[in-house]
């Protein structure tokens, strides 16, 4: 069944022109705390000087290149509305500083008469063991004011540049990281002041749902995915163990986001654009004679396979598509051959949710959720706003 998820990550997106590959953001989901850790030599490769995009402490602090440009935009934001008094104190750690600041906070505990496992459980509670870090992973950034004299304390929620920041961070893919409500998931206590980069639609969705990162990731890898609408902008997010992505059927879609979560899942952000046009016929057939055959329909993946059914091929040539296409497009290949060009008439829905089910069916519990995702994205290319309705 694993074949399931049979599509490539580095699928080809299909468009009407040429354009620039857009960058991918790495790794913004994953999950660094005190159950998943980081590699010591873990060392982001996008990190930017902090200061040339947000006040800093400290002219050598550095973050990644997605931190800051998140960052950029929202204090231009807070400028605007005359908020001027904030700065990073701290952001990028690597794994040794890190050694240094928790054995720095283990020693003030053994100081005060704490044996040295209670020492480092309570030092836990405020600085993380190596490895367990966020700042390691560069997505992360500690702010406080001067006023405040760079101290990091819950009173930073109640400056205007903390209490602006908690309203309005997740517009900009920012989140606070350690919610007072949730010091039971995340183990850590609240911390007002620590910001994490988890990008769009991630940062809209996480806090629509008042989660902190841990339950978001839980969501992710028990449901598979989902769809939603942020800012004018479509998006699919799929989660699975494999790292394959879902190009949805029927749509130009873009991947933006490819994220290790560190807990044996990755999850893959699309947006999703226009309809595609049709791909030339006459080229994938050839592709389809020839030995990279597999390597093409990777490639193509099932927008291609989907046009080309839909495009009046000869009932000879169907054996070849069939061939070409991993096994569990076949129902559709088979249904858009009965089907006008275009889309499956409404009056189809049902035979066609038919086949979708016989597929979901087969799918193991664990990875259903997913597969009933896939499935909505292939019925919506197929029919369009039916796929509301209900699959099985």
């Amino acid at each position: 069944m694993r074949r399931f998820f049979a599509l490539v990550l580095a699928f080809l997106c299909i468009c009407s022109a040429p354009a620039a590959a857009a960058e991918v953001e790495v790794d913004a989901l994953m999950l660094v705390n005190k159950d998943h850790f980081l590699a010591a030599e873990r060392i982001p490769e996008d990190l930017v000087t902090a200061r040339e995009y947000f006040p800093t402490r400290d002219a050598w602090t550095e973050v990644r290149r997605p931190t800051a440009e998140a960052l950029q935009a929202m204090y231009a934001d807070m400028q605007a509305e005359g908020i001027f008094d904030v700065r990073i104190t701290s952001a990028y750690r690597a794994y040794s500083f890190q050694t240094t600041l928790f054995n720095n906070k283990v020693r003030q505990y053994k100081a005060l008469g704490y044996n040295d496992e209670e020492a480092r459980r309570l030092a836990g509670t405020i600085v993380n063991e190596p490895g367990s870090s966020e700042h390691q992973l560069g997505y992360s950034a500690d702010l406080s004011t001067a006023t405040m004299n760079n101290a990091l304390s819950e009173e930073f929620a109640k400056t205007p540049a903390g209490a602006w920041i908690a309203e309005n961070c997740w517009k900009y893919g920012l989140i606070i990281r350690y919610p007072a409500d949730k010091q039971d998931v995340t183990k850590i206590v609240y911390e007002a002041w620590h910001l994490r980069y988890v990008g769009q639609p991630h940062a809209a969705y996480i806090t629509e749902q008042g989660w902190c990162l841990e339950e978001y990731i839980d969501f992710l890898v028990a449901e598979g995915g989902y769809e939603y609408s942020y800012d004018g902008v479509d998006y699919a997010v799929i989660c699975n163990a494999e790292g394959r992505v879902l190009d949805a059927a029927g749509e130009a879609a873009q991947l933006i986001g490819s994220s290790d979560t560190n807990t044996g899942y990755r999850v893959l952000t699309l947006r999703l654009g226009a309809s595609a046009p049709a791909v030339g016929r006459e080229a994938l057939l050839d592709a389809a004679s020839a030995p990279e055959a597999q390597q093409v329909a990777s490639l193509y993946g099932e927008v291609a396979l989907w046009r080309l059914a839909q495009s009046g091929l000869p009932l000879d040539d169907y054996d070849l598509l069939l061939d070409l296409a991993p096994w569990q497009y076949g129902p559709f290949i088979r249904a858009a051959a009965a089907a006008p060009y275009g889309s499956l008439p409404p009056r189809d829905a049902a035979d066609y949710r038919l086949l979708l089910g016989g597929e979901l069916l087969d799918a193991p519990d664990e990875v259903r959720p997913y597969a009933e995702l896939r499935a909505r994205l292939l019925l919506k290319a197929a029919v369009g706003d039916i796929c509301d309705l209900p699959l099985l």
